[in-house]
């Protein structure tokens, strides 16, 4: 945080044109076995003075890294939970785990014709794991909506379960708000939104049910905390899921409401 050209310090100001934030590159890294991989990143110089503003890469790049994976199982008419699953290696049995937890809370199996369901998983730091499913239901009006949320959290062991849950629950309607709400616009080199009233965010009324299982390896990972890592996939298990409903992909963020 101190790395930005918000504070004062020539030296500072300076400093930043040679280190980045690593977290840019954050969620990139593919957990999946892959034959040929190729992770790329660089440090983008803004034209305006940004302060302590972060760009947090974990959900960027999980979006398009889970959209991906989502669309070739779509294409190739694989499911996308079995595909995951067998695609994991050895060294990521905490994140198996957790898809595996997820898949049973939602009965994923279970496809009753006005449910559609959406799958995304995230490999925070490789400390913190997360798999999440999204169902929509189809309203009244013949659109889809929220409807609820499962997710698999593992951070190690657990000092105060109501704490991560709670935590968590932030997490998850922050991805909601990225996913639907959230964007920047600027105007003569500065930040148009100065407040709430123009920087829009999810509303209660977005809010869906919540299911949450902690898999609480305490025998073999000591407390990592459960930090941010619950938003990571959820923009893009919310993607995968209008995508199979509207049967086209969406690609970019914020998605159309």
């Amino acid at each position: 945080m101190i790395f930005t050209n918000g504070f004062p310090s020539e030296f500072i100001i300076w400093a930043t044109s040679f280190i980045s934030d690593p977290g840019g590159r954050r969620g990139a890294e593919l957990p999946y076995t892959a034959t040929r991989s190729q992770v790329d990143y660089w440090s983008e110089t803004l034209p305006f003075p940004t302060g302590a503003m972060r760009g947090l890469g974990a959900p960027s790049n999980n979006f398009a890294m889970e959209s991906a994976i989502d669309e070739l199982c779509r294409q190739q008419k694989l499911d996308p939970l079995s595909f995951r699953l067998a695609n994991l290696p050895q060294e990521q049995s905490r994140l198996r785990d957790c898809l595996e937890e997820v898949g049973r809370l939602s009965k994923w199996q279970e496809t009753p014709e006005n449910r559609v369901l959406g799958l995304a998983v995230g490999n925070y730091k490789n400390v913190t794991f997360v798999a999440v499913v999204v169902e929509l239901r189809r309203i009244e009006d013949k659109n889809w909506r929220i409807h609820h949320v499962y997710l698999a959290h593992d951070c190690g062991l657990i000092i105060n379960s109501d704490l991560v849950k709670t935590q968590i629950e932030g997490n998850i309607i922050w991805g909601i708000s990225m996913a639907f709400e959230e964007r920047s616009k600027f105007k003569n080199r500065h930040l148009v939104a100065q407040n709430f009233d123009n920087y829009s965010v999810a509303r209660i009324q977005r809010t869906p049910e919540i299911t949450i299982a902690l898999v609480n390896n305490k025998e073999a990972f000591g407390p990592t905390g459960a930090g941010e890592a619950a938003m990571m996939p959820l923009p893009a298990a919310i993607a995968n899921a209008y995508s199979r409903a509207l049967e086209r992909r969406l690609t970019e963020l914020p998605l159309p409401s």
